[in-house]
């Protein structure tokens, strides 16, 4: 399952309602963000969390709407549905039925909502690696693949 979300940080904040110049913008300290996800199983149980420090970018990334400018930032992760993800903080695997939510928090804020479900019923079973072809002519239906290929008798009229 993979979560995206695309964000617009403002470049500059608000002061008293009025739009800050953009004439001296500049990145400062302040230009990064913390995003975290909380991903939720159907009874409140964390299935997973990953935290996010959001880096400075460079002003040529900036977008301008409304006058104003903006930083945009990209926050991305998945967990497993048949394999645990550790580097995506994933503890457990989605295999209760019912929805599950993702909470996105920008610098403590919950910022996002996202949801998906899994249906009831049996799960596939998770098939093992197919073994290796090999090439020496054990096994049976080798040989007889073989034998088909290589034979030089002529069929019978």
């Amino acid at each position: 399952v993979v979560f995206s979300a695309h964000m617009l940080f403002p470049l500059l904040p608000q002061q008293g309602g009025a739009r800050a110049s953009t004439a001296t913008v500049s990145v400062a300290v302040a230009d990064h963000y913390f995003a975290e996800a909380h991903w939720l199983d159907p009874e409140g149980g964390e299935l997973a969390y990953l935290g996010l420090t959001m880096p400075v970018r460079v002003s040529t990334d900036y977008v301008t709407l409304g006058g104003s400018q903006y930083i945009p930032h990209t926050f991305s992760m998945a967990v497993g549905t048949n394999d645990i993800r550790p580097s995506a903080g994933q503890k457990a695997l989605p295999v209760k039925p019912g929805q599950y939510h993702i909470r996105l928090l920008i610098d403590g804020r919950l910022e996002g909502l996202a949801f998906f479900r899994i249906l009831g019923g049996t799960r596939p079973a998770v098939r093992a690696a197919p073994a290796a072809v090999t090439t020496t002519g054990q096994s049976p239906l080798w040989q007889a693949l073989f034998q088909a290929l290589t034979s030089t008798s002529k069929p019978a009229k």
